[in-house]
Formats: structure tokens, C-alpha cells, sequence
């Protein structure tokens, strides 16, 4: 299910990492003024407001999404849990290049190091979509109950994975309206 409101779609970029360019790079090169994304990029745990306002400035960087761009720092675990099953689209922003340590090149699915505590059980009990590293994927595979879309180490397949399940959501959203109008 995706959020209430129908004509926004809410994108959410949570987790460790400092691949906040990146991220910034990623989500100015998909169609957002076609689907209406407004970005909500944080985490449960800012090291300081200086890391706050790195962020912003990141992100402000990329002035085609600067205005589309919510930061959130939310240190309550249960109101972080309920704004992330708020979002329409969820990235994880673990990847092997921005935590090595997460990811053991030798073990994986169910053997895997499975210790995130942030996105992961969100995504699974919210049943969220989501778009992830092939790699993170791998570990939690047989848990994902919503659409995964994977991405590997460039910046095409990441646009590519985030630009397909923008799709796929817009049409989840276009379903749940049609359904609703049919009770009204």
C-alpha cells in the first residue's frame, strides 16, 4: 500500500553511510517532476547538527531537487519506524562501498550477517517497496514481501532500478485511486 497522498510520491533515502553525493546525484536523474517525488533523506541517530547541515548543503547542491529535498533526523525509534512505513519507496543507503564491513564477500543469504536494525524490518513489515545494492539484497532475500528493485556499483543501474519502481508504484497509486472511486 502506498502513501495517502495520491498525487505525491514519497521517496525515502535512510540509513549509515557517507554516500550522501551519491544519493543526491541519484535521485536528480530520475523523472521526479513526472511523478511528483518529494525526497526525505536522514536518520534515526545525526552525529551533530553539523552533520545536518552537511547534509542539506548536499543535497542543496543539486539545485533541481533542493525544493523537493526534506532532511529528517529523528532520534524516537517508534515515530522514525512510522514515518519510514509513511514512504512510498524506500533506499537503503548500505552499500559494500559505503559500509565494507557490513558485507562478507564470502557469506550470503542465509548464512549472511543479518544485523540492521533500521530499514530492513521496515521494509519487511510494511511490505515497502524498496530499491537496494544487489549485494544487500542477497542477505535478505527470502524476507522481502514488497517489490525490490537491485542496483550494482553504477550509476545507470541505480537510476534504472529507481526509475522502474517509480513506475511501479505509480501504478499501485493509480489502482488504489480507481479503487477508491469506485466506492465513492
Amino acid at each position: 500500500k502506498t502513501s495517502k497522498d495520491p498525487s505525491e510520491m514519497k521517496i525515502c533515502v535512510f540509513g549509515s553511510g557517507n554516500n550522501d553525493a551519491e544519493f543526491a546525484s541519484l535521485l536528480s536523474k530520475v523523472p521526479y517532476n513526472e511523478y511528483n517525488a518529494r525526497f526525505y533523506v536522514g536518520s534515526r541517530y545525526p552525529n551533530n547538527s553539523k552533520q545536518g547541515s552537511e547534509v542539506r548543503r548536499t543535497y542543496n547542491l543539486k539545485n533541481s531537487i533542493a525544493n523537493r529535498t526534506i532532511i529528517v533526523h529523528e532520534k524516537d525509534f517508534i515515530k522514525f519506524a512510522m514515518f519510514q512505513a509513511s514512504c512510498d519507496i524506500l533506499l537503503p543507503k548500505t552499500t559494500p562501498s559505503s559500509r565494507p564491513a557490513f558485507f562478507h564477500s564470502s557469506v550470503t543469504g542465509s548464512e549472511a550477517l543479518r544485523k540492521m536494525t533500521g530499514n530492513i524490518p521496515v521494509i519487511v513489515a510494511y511490505k515497502i517497496p524498496s530499491v537496494m545494492h544487489v549485494e544487500l539484497e542477497r542477505i535478505y532475500h527470502s524476507h522481502f514481501t514488497a517489490p525490490v528493485m537491485v542496483y550494482n556499483d553504477t550509476m545507470e543501474s541505480k537510476v534504472a532500478a529507481l526509475r522502474n519502481m517509480m513506475v511501479q508504484v505509480a501504478k499501485e497509486k493509480e489502482k488504489e485511486v480507481e479503487t477508491i472511486n469506485q466506492f465513492t
